[in-house]
């Protein structure tokens, strides 16, 4: 188990290298001094890895919940990255039908005061 010292001692090197946490947790140190958090599991007789994000964002105890809850997912045969990525795709396809709608709205608005000016109001009205 990993500590939150050993994970701020840990200094960059000539090769990268991994300090394991257990259960498929590691921090990866990159030769650039880069510190992230990986995530090794096995899906279907095949392993990948999943970014758990960088230490200075993600601190040990953040990359420990990740870890279960990516590991949950792979308990229940769901790539923990294709999730990941399903997610993104669902929440920009949600700002984009909002962001449909309300420009819809505004148009419709717009389209009606300009009826309304052309056609329904006294000149002076507005």
């Amino acid at each position: 188990m990993l500590s939150n010292i050993a994970v701020a001692r840990a200094k960059k090197n000539a090769k990268a290298y991994k300090l394991t946490d257990g259960a498929g947790l590691y921090l990866e140190v990159t030769p650039s001094g880069g510190k992230l958090w990986r995530y090794r599991f096995r899906l279907h007789s095949k392993e990948s890895t999943f970014s758990l994000g960088e230490y200075r964002c993600v601190n040990l105890s953040d990359a420990r919940k990740q870890r279960e809850e990516a590991r949950e997912l792979v308990k229940a045969g769901i790539n923990p990255a294709q999730n990941r990525q399903a997610s993104l795709l669902q929440r920009r396809h949600e700002a984009a039908t909002t962001f449909a709608a309300v420009a819809a709205e505004l148009y419709l608005n717009n389209s009606i005061l300009i009826f309304y000016r052309s056609f329904i109001a006294p000149p002076n009205a507005l």
